[in-house]
């Protein structure tokens, strides 16, 4: 009995206890692991943001820098292929959304549609269309003097009857003459007449929609690049006006369609203190550039809706495509200023809150909200570290002994 008994107490402190001590200090090791753990979670959530915040400030800086650049390169003029060709050069940066030009109080670009309801229009007088279709029996007969004659004879009354009929008949007498002049290889009028028809859609609202601007532009384009004998320069003129039309459209049919602003609207926009930086503003709860004097003269206002595309893209390609890296851990959602998520890692179910912080630039307007983990997951995360830091004692005591 007394070895037994020797026996017992030989396994209680050889054993037991041991055992007791090292089960004692692996659960305060895991509890301070996952101390440690929700403290460098906490370091890393901090640090995204800032990195966040990094990434737009970036973004905007670099974009409004050039489009500070554009607008020193681009000399400004009031006229129609100027608003034109600065409209479209704007447009290709990305944080250009879409945008308007005021000019004396007015909207010169993009231009307005014809508000008269096809069929309620003034009623051409019936010489004039029968003129009409003189002139246009005339082409067919390839009597092409005649024809351009009696084109200029009725351009003399420079009544429009589009409302009636249901096409801009000036635009469309001037297609006509350009056809003709080409026809009679009458190469340099067929390009001034080109060019004043191209001023006409620009600046003019004779038309019912865009698709009408659209074949206007691209069929004068189409029929001058089809001469053979057009000269490199003049070429490569409509070439670029054929690039830049589609990019002009667009930008007017999202203005038509998607700007709720009446003239009164953006007239009291264009009001407000139009800044030298190109600092952002808004305007019932959307931003905007307000650009005017010095970079354009003193009764022209540039109105640029900001475009949040390259913000998110950004966001995407170097933080949540590099999320196995520093940042597979972090489970975030972005939203704006309307509280709709822009951007967010997996799904998030019903998780509280770790942190929440309005990011600090003027636009985009946004904030971040960073998810705490679940207790399982925590868990998992610091037993995995407990389990790496034995192995790595063992191994430490294996190459020692």
């Amino acid at each position: 009995m007394k070895l037994s008994g020797n026996l017992y107490f030989v396994f209680l402190l050889s054993v037991l206890i041991p055992g007791l001590v090292l089960s004692y200090l692996s659960f305060r090791t895991t509890k301070a692991e996952r101390i440690l753990l929700e403290k460098a979670l906490e370091t890393k959530n901090l640090e995204f943001t800032q990195a966040l915040d990094r990434i737009l400030n970036k973004i905007l800086e670099d974009q409004t820098a050039r489009l500070q650049e554009q607008l020193r390169k681009l000399s400004f003029s009031p006229s129609p292929e100027n608003r034109f060709y600065l409209t479209t050069e704007l447009l290709k940066n990305p944080l250009v959304q879409s945008m308007v030009i005021l000019h004396q109080g007015q909207r010169a670009t993009p231009p307005l549609l014809n508000s008269i309801p096809i069929g309620k229009g003034k009623l051409a007088p019936e010489w004039w269309l029968q003129k009409l279709h003189e002139a246009q029996n005339l082409f067919l007969g390839e009597h092409f003097f005649q024809c351009i004659r009696l084109i200029q004879e009725l351009e003399v009354n420079d009544e429009d009857y589009s409302g009636e009929l249901g096409s801009p008949m000036a635009e469309g007498l001037q297609l006509l003459k350009i056809k003709c002049l080409l026809r009679m290889q009458m190469l340099d009028a067929a390009i001034a007449e080109a060019n004043k028809l191209i001023t006409r859609v620009v600046e003019g609202s004779s038309f019912h929609s865009y698709k009408e601007s659209d074949f206007y532009l691209e069929e004068t384009v189409r029929l001058l690049t089809s001469m053979e004998s057009l000269s490199p320069t003049a070429r490569d003129y409509f070439w670029d006006l054929h690039q830049r039309a589609p990019i002009f459209l667009k930008n007017a049919q999202y203005v038509t369609q998607f700007w709720p602003y009446g003239i009164d609207d953006l007239n009291r926009f264009a009001a407000q203190d139009a800044t030298r930086d190109l600092s952002v503003q808004y305007f019932e709860g959307q931003a905007f550039l307000n650009i005017g004097y010095p970079w354009v003269d003193r009764d022209t206002h540039i109105i640029i809706k900001l475009n949040q595309s390259p913000f998110i893209e950004a966001v995407m390609d170097e933080l949540i495509q590099a999320r196995n890296g520093p940042w597979k851990e972090v489970d975030f959602s972005i939203m704006d200023e309307n509280d709709e998520i822009m951007l967010s890692s997996d799904t998030l179910g019903s998780r509280p809150v770790a942190l929440e912080k309005d990011l600090k630039l003027g636009f985009p307007a946004w904030k971040i909200m960073i998810y705490k983990k679940e207790d399982t997951e925590i868990s998992a995360l610091s037993r995995r570290r407990v389990v790496l830091l034995y192995v790595l004692l063992g191994l430490c005591a294996s190459a020692l002994s």
